[in-house]
């Protein structure tokens, strides 16, 4: 439930507060993209691939989630990055990005 300040919402003009929003949004990403570049980094294989993940968790929680409090886009930011990392799905290609090894050589006989 999106909470508000009923004082604030009278002083401030609209625009204000999506302006306030938008730079609040903006210090948000800017406090994790750091951390989340290093978590994605640890879990792809390379810097490029890390960027791409970062980026589209972001824009994820903006489009998604940027109407919810800022109390919870923490938790929100890093579910929706940890599961892009975790399932390695790429939505552009609809297609898992992970590569899976099978090994089908038969166990050595005894």
């Amino acid at each position: 439930m999106l909470m508000f300040n009923a004082e604030w919402v009278l002083c401030c003009p609209p625009k204000e507060r999506a302006l306030d929003e938008t730079r609040a949004m903006d210090r948000f990403l800017a406090e994790v993209e750091r951390r989340a570049f290093r978590i994605a980094l640890v879990s792809v294989r390379g810097r490029d691939e890390a960027l791409d993940i970062v980026q589209d968790a972001m824009i994820r929680l903006v489009r998604t989630y940027g109407a919810r409090p800022s109390e919870e886009w923490r938790p929100l930011f890093f579910r929706i990055l940890t599961t892009r990392t975790d399932t390695g799905y790429d939505p552009a290609t609809k297609t898992r990005t992970k590569e899976v090894t099978v090994d089908r050589t038969p166990p050595p006989a005894e």
